[in-house]
């Protein structure tokens, strides 16, 4: 029994060190999402029970504070920014047909996320602000089911309790983050101290 609880406990920790090893220290934006694929796609929950992802970078992130603006009224406004992270969240997409294509109005392929990755038929979404979204784009939105022509038969659903993973990343070393899996919005509780030296 004991041969065979470390058997398992060393495979377990071959295979968490094995994809960290893919993990890249710097470079583009691109490659903090890479990245974060790599360490979703081997350590989340959410990536066994959905099979769309949105990926969004906040370059900037900011604590978001209550400031009183009279007797009954408050608003959200930014706090002090977190200098030395990148924040990133991966979020399922649960709604089908989640993008619109019509002309009529206004929307076109600069509206839809502009990079794509396929992995073990799940898909994973971002904007790109380099690169135009192209036809490969929007046919692979189509596959997925998450664009249609007019809003005949749409129905979205808002899940307040759908769960995403937030990575705060350091931004001069790739490799350096730490993850939250929440439904509370990103920036609305303190992030994670990331050692960024």
């Amino acid at each position: 029994m004991k041969y065979l609880l470390s058997t398992l406990i060393s495979i377990f920790l071959l295979n968490c060190t094995s994809y960290k090893k893919s993990l890249v220290s710097n470079g583009s934006k691109n490659q903090v999402i890479e990245n974060v694929i790599i360490d979703f796609t081997n350590t989340s929950r959410l990536y066994k029970k959905h099979d769309v992802f949105e990926i969004k970078i906040i370059d900037t992130l900011y604590k978001q504070r209550l400031e009183k603006i009279d007797e009954r009224t408050y608003s959200w406004v930014h706090g002090e920014p977190y200098e030395a992270i990148i924040a990133i969240k991966v979020i399922p997409i649960t709604n089908k047909f989640t993008y619109l294509l019509s002309d009529s109005l206004g929307y076109k392929k600069d509206y839809l996320p502009s990079r794509h990755k396929e992995q073990d038929d799940k898909l994973f979404i971002w904007d790109d602000n380099s690169v135009e979204t192209n036809d490969e784009n929007v046919d692979i939105l189509r596959k997925y089911e998450m664009v249609k022509e007019d809003y005949t038969g749409a129905v979205f659903v808002v899940d307040e309790s759908q769960k995403g993973v937030h990575y705060y990343m350091c931004r001069n070393d790739f490799t350096k983050y730490k993850k939250i899996t929440t439904n509370i919005g990103i920036g609305y509780y303190d992030a994670p101290k990331v050692e960024c030296q």
